[in-house]
């Protein structure tokens, strides 16, 4: 037995994909490791003489997965780890490959900028993260397109350009690569608080498009051509705000989307049909799933609806609800948006 058992780490992520985590519970007596790799299954870890419970796992594909521990029945972080959301930890796993979209290489970088602003629509100060591509500062006579990027309902605006969501990074990359153009990415922050409480989901497009959008469009050499995409409640965004505006954003990017029905969204989508005199000149519409996503159903509608007089382009995944994926429908969507 160690002298002193609380002296270990968690996780260990090894050079074949096994990834080993650990937690010093000595009065615990069921504890098991549940991560986002297979849907949030939990897998049994077992007790040594001093307490500390231990399970491996895999080996698993490279990528960055969310995780918590139950502990006899409770949800919690790994207090070993300091990657972590509210109610997750984050291990990446990369065996020896240096040619992945969320991983950092040796190209040129763009730079995060946090922008607080005022919205007059809200009456609050808000906040969004903006990035801009390599050589933005230089190029002072170059306009670029923006891509609007929208989070989930359990994060904000700093998400997508965290150590989770990595969008800097992907689009580092594939600007580097000669898959999209150097652009613009705002990052709005989607949940609106008045006294507390979130405000109507309406708030959130005249927030967007009242103040944000020609606040950007004042502050950085942006060009006419926008994007907008979102994971989760963001995909549902772009339906209800971006798909709203088609004179504003011409390609849609809908991840896992948080779709009800509701007038909102049969509003946004009946504007868009009304917008769309050539078919053949329709603006993009991607929309892209987990097959084991618990929002299967909502999927299900939206696609109901969409084809009944637009086109889109649809994909499923192997997964859930997981950023994993939603990084990669991020790398496979912004070389389309701006065709």
């Amino acid at each position: 037995m160690p002298q002193n058992p609380t002296n270990y780490s968690s996780p260990d992520a090894l050079k074949d994909g096994r990834v080993t985590f650990r937690l010093y519970a000595p009065g615990a007596k069921a504890v098991a490791a549940v991560g986002a790799w297979d849907n949030w299954q939990q897998h049994k870890m077992t007790r040594d003489a001093a307490g500390l419970w231990s399970v491996t796992i895999g080996p698993l594909a490279n990528d960055i997965y969310e995780y918590k521990f139950s502990v006899d029945g409770l949800d919690i972080l790994d207090p070993k780890n300091g990657e972590f959301r509210p109610m997750t930890n984050r291990v990446e796993v990369n065996r020896g490959r240096k040619d992945i979209v969320w991983q950092p290489q040796n190209v040129p970088h763009g730079t995060i900028t946090v922008m607080p602003y005022d919205s007059k629509s809200a009456g609050i100060q808000r906040r969004a993260h903006i990035y801009t591509p390599p050589g933005y500062e230089e190029a002072r006579r170059e306009r670029y397109p923006v891509l609007y990027l929208l989070h989930g309902s359990g994060d904000n605006d700093s998400h997508w350009s965290s150590g989770l969501g990595r969008a800097n990074v992907v689009i580092d990359n594939l600007i580097a690569q000669g898959k999209v153009p150097p652009m613009i990415v705002v990052m709005p922050h989607g949940h609106i608080y008045l006294d507390g409480k979130p405000t109507p989901q309406d708030a959130i497009e005249r927030d967007i498009v009242e103040d944000l959008l020609p606040l950007v469009d004042k502050r950085f050499r942006t060009s006419k051509r926008r994007a907008m995409c979102g994971l989760s409640m963001g995909g549902g965004q772009t339906v209800t705000v971006g798909m709203k505006h088609p004179e504003l954003f011409s390609a849609f990017g809908i991840f896992s989307a948080g779709i009800f029905n509701g007038p909102q969204f049969e509003t946004a989508i009946s504007t868009f049909e009304k917008s769309v005199r050539d078919p053949a000149k329709q603006p993009l519409i991607w929309v892209a799933i987990g097959k084991d996503d618990f929002l299967m159903r909502q999927y299900g509608e939206l696609k109901t609806r969409l084809n009944r007089n637009l086109k889109a382009t649809y994909v499923e995944t192997e997964g859930g609800h997981v950023w994993h994926l939603w990084r990669q429908y991020l790398a496979d969507f912004a070389p389309l948006a701006f065709k």
